[in-house]
């Protein structure tokens, strides 16, 4: 585990992502989050229409089976967001962690985005690789190896920054079109802000 076949494993699982919109029309969106208290951990999945109106929810509680392991994340977290996220109905999936701002390219938003085959972006409060403009207003976009991995937004002026990136099926414009539209009165998507609150109640 988080060997070097573990990194050739996610080197070769990256060229499966799509960085080009796989969609038509966008009417519902979907955020999870993982939160946890000791050795347990809870998974939530809220569903909201465009408008931030809550359609569903779900939770699961369970234990990780796996340690935190920097650049490894979905090792830990995809089986419990897997639980909450199968069977639920969704146009567009935001996962509170990194896509192709990964060392590899394929963090725990790519992870979950292939496996569901449903566009998906990657939302983070830290950067895991890359460089940016640390002077900007609204908008600056990450550096990694001669590559842009992803965008940097300040979508509240009295927050820090998030990181957004792509998971699978939705180009890095429209990822962070849909971020910027999703905001309400958080720094995050708000769906993706309801779905970090309701992991937090288990």
């Amino acid at each position: 585990m988080n060997g070097k076949g573990d990194e050739r494993i996610q080197a070769m699982l990256s060229k499966q992502v799509k960085e080009v919109d796989w969609f038509e029309s966008i009417e519902t969106l979907a955020g999870v989050d993982v939160s946890y208290s000791g050795d347990i951990a809870s998974a939530a999945c809220v569903v909201t229409d465009v408008d931030g109106v809550i359609i569903q929810e779900k939770i699961y509680k369970g234990r990780a089976r796996f340690p935190y392991v920097s650049s490894f994340f979905a090792l830990r977290e995809f089986p419990l967001i897997y639980e909450v996220v199968k069977d639920t109905a969704f146009d567009l999936l935001f996962v509170h962690g990194h896509g192709r701002a990964h060392p590899r390219k394929f963090g725990l938003a790519c992870h979950t985005g292939v496996y569901f085959q449903e566009p998906t972006i990657g939302v983070a409060n830290r950067n895991l690789v890359g460089v940016y403009d640390k002077k900007f207003e609204k908008i600056t976009y990450l550096y990694y190896k001669g590559d842009i991995v992803g965008a940097v937004l300040r979508t509240c002026k009295k927050m820090n920054p998030i990181f957004v990136s792509v998971g699978h099926m939705i180009s890095l414009k429209s990822a962070v079109e849909w971020t910027f539209s999703a905001v309400k009165n958080h720094k995050l998507p708000e769906v993706l802000r309801l779905a970090h609150a309701a992991s937090k109640q288990i």
